[in-house]
């Protein structure tokens, strides 16, 4: 027990160097105290305890990838009525979707009659807007820049998405720490620049933890969508989550054709009312 109360208490210090703690083999009541705020951060069981899911939230970005989500984005595969019916019954959400093909030959544009389906199941929908995110090259202040105002144009114009809504803006590979600094972070600041001539919506960034911390610390994103599930990237062995996370991807099921995202509530999407409100 002593070992495992050391072993757990330096993956919590990797997770919280803010901590109180006391690196020894006791597992005291500030212990106790930290892990409980820790459990609450992650979307856990509040029991103070290291338990299972809370050693895995310790050790792996996805934490327990078996753990049931109540948000999920997917690309390819529409939410049609029997796909929206079964999410619903599934205890979901929010779902995230992208609002644009643009980058790619695949058809992974949301649909009116999506819409339709997700807010008839009282669901609410998250926006995503990807072009090149998976490409190093795409990153500088120019594309940010254009690639925000397509975005909030196609927000406004073509779904009249509220006021308010966060749109996720992925940086889809592994970036380096100096990458994220460089061309990440120009490129965030196009966003922003583009961003601040509206005035209308959020933005957010999507990938590993460490990008996202860095980008949210320079003020330039209002919320992180983790890529959890990419265990191997190099930003998210031994970062810790970012301080405003709003989901994390745990799962990818390939039989359904979504990924899994753990949903902290610091971002619910738009829903129904919010949408019939701005569009009446």
């Amino acid at each position: 027990t002593y070992n495992f109360v050391h072993l757990f208490k330096g993956a919590f210090l990797c997770n919280n160097k803010n901590s109180n703690i006391i690196f020894n083999g006791t597992f005291g009541q500030t212990l106790f105290s930290e892990v409980m705020s820790f459990q609450k951060f992650m979307c856990l069981e509040e029991n103070g305890n290291g338990d299972f899911q809370t050693w895995c939230d310790l050790l792996v970005s996805t934490g327990d990838s078996s753990r049931k989500t109540k948000a999920l984005d997917c690309s390819l595969q529409k939410v049609t009525e029997e796909r929206a019916d079964y999410f619903k019954s599934q205890g979901y959400e929010t779902i995230g979707r992208y609002i644009t093909n643009e980058g790619g030959t695949l058809d992974k544009e949301l649909e009116q009659y999506e819409i339709d389906n997700i807010f008839s199941r009282g669901m609410s929908i998250f926006p995503i807007y990807q072009t090149y995110g998976h490409l190093a090259e795409h990153f500088t202040y120019e594309n940010g820049y254009n690639d925000a105002k397509k975005a909030i144009n196609i927000a406004k114009m073509k779904y009249g998405i509220p006021t308010g809504t966060t749109i996720y803006f992925p940086v889809d590979y592994d970036a380096y720490q100096y990458e994220v600094e460089s061309s990440i972070k120009s490129y965030f600041e196009g966003v922003n620049a583009a961003f601040g001539s509206y005035n209308g919506y959020y933005i957010g960034v999507y990938g590993a933890r460490n990008t996202c911390s860095i980008i949210s610390n320079y003020g330039l994103a209002k919320y992180s969508f983790v890529s959890g599930m990419s265990i191997g990237f190099s930003g998210n062995l031994g970062y810790p989550m970012p301080s405003n996370w709003s989901f994390n991807q745990i799962y990818e099921d390939y039989e359904l054709g979504i990924d899994n995202d753990v949903k902290s509530g610091r971002d619910n999407g738009f829903s129904k009312q919010e949408f019939v409100s701005i569009n009446n």
